[in-house]
């Protein structure tokens, strides 16, 4: 049996920009340094659709990572989180704490990430 992921991420591609704000996420790459740019660090930005929420009670109480003001970011696969990337979402930064990618067969169709204010 086989399943078609073409379908949930249009699902996904299209409920998110309906609901969500357009945002962009940074993150930086560290390699080998680079005179040209007096830099070892690369930025790759990348665009999409996120909505932002609370944590739930149920995570909060369970869960002692989460420090209050988190909050979920629920984003299109567009944006490749990482831990680290930097979020902008209604012009406030978010910093990825953990970016749970939902992924089923190594296709990523949603971001549920973890996100703490900058």
């Amino acid at each position: 049996m086989t399943f078609d992921y073409d379908e949930i991420l249009t699902i996904v591609n299209d409920a998110i920009p309906e609901f969500g704000v357009e945002c962009s996420a940074v993150l930086e790459i560290e390699g080998d340094y680079d005179p040209e740019i007096d830099s070892s660090s690369t930025k790759l930005e990348t665009k999409g659709f996120a909505v932002i929420t609370n944590f739930n009670l149920r995570d909060s109480d369970q869960n002692n990572l989460i420090e209050v003001g988190d909050k979920i970011l629920l984003a299109m696969p567009s944006l490749q989180l990482a831990k680290g990337s930097i979020v902008t979402v209604n012009g406030e930064e978010w910093r990825v704490e953990n970016p749970n990618p939902i992924q089923p067969a190594s296709t990523i169709v949603l971001y549920k990430a973890h996100v703490r204010r900058v």
